[in-house]
């Protein structure tokens, strides 16, 4: 995998297959808003994969999932006042994706 250089919205990596990589941490109970997705569905695979790292409060990692654009779709809630998509960091969620750590 290689880091995205050009400044595509919603892609921070690449795999040697060209899979597109979204990348979010997150200290809390849900990731920061997809800023440039758009709020309606378009028919569009914007990411293939999601990579979320969650750190404790003290910035120690504490886990990594890999989340399909599928998983993505199903978790992801509109998060108001931004009225932008983010995901909530459910044990719902942590159990239907894939763990990496």
């Amino acid at each position: 995998m290689q880091l995205n250089l050009k400044s595509t919205k919603n892609v921070d990596a690449i795999s040697i297959k060209g899979e597109r990589y979204a990348i979010k941490s997150t200290s809390g109970k849900g990731t920061g808003v997809f800023a440039s997705l758009p709020n309606e569905d378009d028919g569009i695979v914007h990411f293939e994969y999601l990579i979320l790292v969650i750190f404790n409060k003290d910035y120690t990692l504490k886990e990594i999932y890999e989340l399909t654009w599928k998983d993505f779709l199903r978790f992801r809630k509109m998060k108001p006042p931004e009225n932008k998509w983010n995901l909530p960091i459910t044990n719902e969620m942590k159990e239907n994706v894939k763990q990496i750590v």
